[in-house]
């Protein structure tokens, strides 16, 4: 239950573009602050830099990105509330947030927990009953994403060259023959199984390597990202990872992975890997801002 419920609900409810899945998303964001809020005695809103810092480093996040996404929201929301005078220094703290502060909120043993090897991956391949879940998974890891993972939703088989796939995202990037197989693999199933009731969806005909069930309602872009995150969530809960493991936590994994036998291959050390390939690297994963010292402990 959020903390002033009735001022947050405002603030939600004036958020422009507003979806049912954005106001969840909000909602849940300040679900999550309550505990400091009621531990503190008062709104996030008025919360001074070592309150919002003490907050970030109780709970448990693993990466500094969303440490600094967490607090772009709530410095939005505390803007909100100086304009409404519910602030009582009418100073809004969260800009005062950077990012090298984020990266001191981090929980290094949760992130250990959310770091995952290729194996470990292949093995989850392996559990999947979908090869479309198989594609997903491996697909994170090694790159795919894009804005609103428009990479797994709209790039289609013919866009396989050999080992090369021309993304939906415009970019090209080389995969592992594995991965290959699986985009193929993918694409011919006719059906989807859903995890637990093991009730089947066939699938719509169509050269997309991920096809869309036929029950699917509408094909915009937020519902399709929207089917992408049900996915992952019914394969999470299935292979015991949900709320423990994310899709960019896999994502993160890979590029970890990827330095790591780059590096080796090419014989320098990792720090050293990432200042030389820089771009070569976030052209494929993320921007490496700060990646060496979040991750030092994973980059051998």
């Amino acid at each position: 239950m959020m903390y002033n419920a009735d001022v947050k609900q405002r603030w939600i409810d004036v958020k422009e573009g507003n979806t049912i899945s954005s106001k969840n998303y909000y909602g849940n964001k300040m679900d999550n602050a309550e505990p400091y809020e009621k531990l503190f005695n008062k709104d996030l809103c008025n919360f001074t830099v070592s309150e919002i810092l003490d907050m970030y480093k109780g709970m448990n996040f693993y990466s500094p990105n969303t440490v600094y996404i967490t607090n772009k929201l709530y410095a939005d929301y505390t803007d909100w509330c100086i304009n409404e005078g519910l602030v009582t220094d009418s100073q809004n703290h969260y800009l005062l947030i950077t990012r090298e502060m984020t990266i001191d909120c981090v929980n290094v043993s949760a992130m250990k927990s959310r770091v995952i090897s290729r194996e470990t991956v292949i093995d989850w391949c392996n559990q999947a009953w979908n090869a479309a879940d198989r594609f997903l998974l491996l697909g994170l890891f090694e790159g795919i994403k894009g804005n609103r993972y428009v990479d797994f939703t709209d790039t289609k088989i013919q866009d396989v060259d050999g080992n090369k796939i021309h993304l939906a995202s415009g970019r090209t990037l080389e995969f592992s023959d594995k991965l290959i197989g699986y985009a193929y693999s993918s694409h011919e199933e006719n059906q989807w199984i859903y995890y637990g009731t093991e009730a089947v969806s066939p699938l719509v005909a169509g050269d997309e390597i991920m096809r869309q069930v036929a029950r699917a309602i509408s094909n915009t872009d937020q519902n399709k990202w929207h089917r992408i995150f049900m996915r992952s969530k019914r394969l999470f809960d299935y292979l015991g990872i949900l709320g423990v493991v994310s899709m960019n936590a896999i994502r993160i994994s890979g590029a970890i992975d990827y330095i790591n036998r780059s590096a080796k291959e090419e014989g320098v050390n990792t720090k050293t890997y990432i200042e030389n390939h820089k771009e070569e690297i976030e052209y494929r994963y993320m921007k490496m801002y700060k990646f060496y010292e979040t991750y030092k402990d994973f980059l051998v």
